[in-house]
């Protein structure tokens, strides 16, 4: 969001709500201290002034009350309450730096951190999920977060390691880029923050890449430990403001899906405009989106309408180690970069509407039969029927109208990836293949100690 001369706290909190990118200048920062929280930079020193200035954006940022987003969306929570809460939040954090003064604000930090790390280290690993950086609290893990902000093709070959002239110092390091390889659509809808919503007059429904990943920096002697991750994360209303449901089989679902595509393959032989290139993804996209709801299986395969549902899709876990090998390092205290990946899909099937002929010997719906026998005059209602599809890279927040356009941002902004080891089996898969193979493979099933030196069967 562009800076302007009015910006304060309420619409920093609004456009957070919004998921809006915030930009925003020293001065206006200190504008929001100064009126929005009635603190006075002018009677303070020159470091208490710095600290503050960044410290808020710490505070905004981790605020507990981010937790009680479904309170608000329910209805519970009232904007002003919720604001009020974050406010107050604020002031305290600040004039708490200003009463304790920056050094022992520093070392209160300190001891709190080593606490923190000591009750994580008696307790064992409790990962912690995020997007780009984690919390690195697990033991044998470093006592601080790294927070980087970077294009995603560097993210993809950032590593750890030690500086050259000392073991004391961490030095952050990137590998060449990797080459975006050739994918199809159907290894593209399964690749991680692509985001897809198909849009047609019966049938709305969204498919987002959620992949969790959890990073962590830590010596390459340590275990790697995970904790065991639910095959359904969340189960939903789409519109929270409408609890109705329709329930449908999946064998019902895969019956208008295939008739669905024969009408637009045969309405396609009378309407130039009905391209085969778009039938060819329509067929792959709801291929996909009926692989989700048999992998589902719930109540035996069924999905409901309105409903959001996100799921660990392969049902496993994957690891990559990133670490560069230097000769003048020798023994068991090398640094390594791990990243746990949790491949999910967020599952939305926000609409459907379709209404079966009661009358016929071999299923067909109402709607998809009348296309077929409308005349010229009707060209809208034919032009309608061809669905929308959308797209949204999830990591740059970007929104793309068609698929050449999703391509060539991934093959530009993304680049390639690494390859991916199974946490269980220790098999390596380049992302190509296992995103084809949607996050599944055969799996030996061994219980393993991974380290980031080598992976031994327990």
């Amino acid at each position: 969001m562009s800076e302007t001369a009015s910006y304060n706290l309420m619409l920093i909190f609004k456009d957070i709500l919004s998921n809006k990118k915030i930009k925003l200048e020293l001065s206006t920062i200190s504008k929001i201290i100064k009126e929005d929280l009635s603190i006075n930079l002018d009677d303070l020193s020159q470091n208490i002034k710095d600290v503050l200035l960044r410290m808020i954006i710490v505070y905004i940022r981790s605020w507990p009350g981010w937790g009680k987003s479904s309170d608000f969306f329910d209805g519970v929570l009232s904007l002003e309450e919720w604001f009020k809460r974050f406010k107050e939040y604020l002031n305290y954090k600040l004039k708490y730096i200003i009463k304790n003064g920056y050094k022992e604000n520093v070392e209160i930090v300190k001891k709190e951190n080593n606490e923190k790390l000591q009750k994580k280290i008696n307790n064992g690993l409790k990962a912690e999920h995020g997007t780009q950086t984690d919390n690195l609290a697990p033991k044998g893990y470093a006592p601080f977060t790294i927070c980087i902000e970077c294009t995603p093709d560097i993210i993809n070959t950032l590593v750890f390691t030690q500086a050259d002239n000392t073991a004391d110092n961490l030095v952050l390091r990137k590998h060449p880029a990797f080459t975006w390889e050739n994918i199809s659509f159907q290894q593209l809808l399964n690749w991680p923050f692509v985001e897809v919503q198909f849009d047609s007059p019966e049938l709305k429904f969204g498919r987002k890449n959620v992949t969790d990943y959890t990073r962590y920096i830590s010596l390459t002697t340590c275990p790697l430990k995970h904790d065991k991750d639910e095959f359904i994360d969340e189960i939903d209303f789409f519109d929270k403001r409408n609890t109705s449901r329709s329930c449908y089989t999946l064998k019902f679902l895969e019956s208008y899906c295939n008739t669905y595509v024969k009408t637009l393959i045969d309405l396609s032989a009378k309407y130039l405009f009905i391209q085969k290139g778009l039938i060819q993804d329509v067929k792959v996209l709801l291929g996909e989106f009926l692989s989700d709801i048999k992998e589902l299986n719930i109540n035996n395969s069924t999905m409901a309408t309105n409903t959001t549902i996100t799921f660990n899709i392969g049902r496993s876990n994957y690891v990559r180690v990133k670490k560069l090998t230097r000769g003048n390092h020798k023994g068991n205290n090398q640094i390594g970069y791990c990243e746990f990946i949790t491949p999910k899909i967020e599952l939305i099937l926000k609409h459907f509407a379709a209404v079966q002929e009661p009358n016929h010997s071999t299923v067909t719906f109402t709607h998809l039969n009348n296309l077929l026998s409308i005349h010229n005059d009707s060209l809208p209602l034919i032009k309608s029927a061809v669905p929308r599809l959308s797209f949204r890279c999830r990591f740059c927040q970007v929104s793309l109208d068609c698929k050449a356009a999703i391509f060539e941002h991934f093959a530009t902004f993304h680049r390639s990836e690494q390859n991916v080891v199974c946490f269980r089996c220790k098999v390596s898969y380049p992302l190509p293949d296992i995103t084809k193979l949607r996050w599944d493979h055969n799996c030996k099933s061994k219980e393993v100690t991974v380290t980031n030196k080598k992976v031994q069967n327990k």
